[in-house]
């Protein structure tokens, strides 16, 4: 959120807020904030540990398989738990710009950024993040995508593109776990 944003919008308290029926109000700008953002969210468990699954996530020319707005994937620059990779996006089956995309690993988290190069940078600002959690039944992963258009794209792809996301992101889920589970047996049935 940028702070001529913070500085345009003034916290105001309702009155419902004011009389102490309500614990805590947000600004007026979160609100806003909030609505310029498209959120997808979904979370499955897979038979693989977290670092068999942000391998998967890393091979984008795989990983595309399960994610359909990736398109035309690039180069990938990797040190040590970080680094960059090139891609292109595709949103309701059209072409998007490319984008060079920051990456951090840690043991249970992968998350990617905002893109720092290519036409991209113009129009959106991103993150897109794999959480993971070890249990009993297999390894928990949330996967989260926000997008938030740059004026004036925003205006066209806000309503566009909101419903969407969120639909999208839980079938992305569904060919993920299908797709590592699927590697996973075949890994484990082949003679050692």
């Amino acid at each position: 959120m940028t702070a001529s944003l913070r500085r345009r919008v003034p916290h105001r308290l309702s009155a419902a807020a004011a009389q102490g029926r309500i614990d805590r109000v947000l600004p007026l700008y979160v609100h806003v904030y909030a609505l310029a953002m498209i959120v997808g969210e979904a979370t499955t468990t897979v038979l693989v540990p977290p670092s068999e699954v942000f391998d998967f996530v890393l091979d984008l020319n795989r990983y595309r398989q399960a994610d359909h707005k990736i398109g035309r994937v690039g180069a990938m620059h990797r040190t040590g738990d970080t680094g960059t990779v090139r891609f292109s996006g595709r949103i309701r089956g059209l072409p998007g710009p490319a984008g060079t995309y920051p990456f951090k690993l840690s043991p249970s988290r992968l998350q990617f950024g905002s893109p720092v190069a290519g036409a991209a940078r113009w129009f959106l600002d991103f993150e897109g993040t794999f959480d993971c959690q070890e249990t009993e039944n297999g390894t928990v992963v949330t996967h989260r995508e926000v997008f938030e258009f740059k004026r004036p794209w925003r205006w066209l792809a806000e309503p566009v593109l909101r419903r969407w996301l969120e639909t999208d992101t839980g079938a992305e889920m569904v060919r993920f776990k299908d797709l590592l589970d699927a590697e996973s047996n075949s890994s484990n049935a082949a003679p050692a």
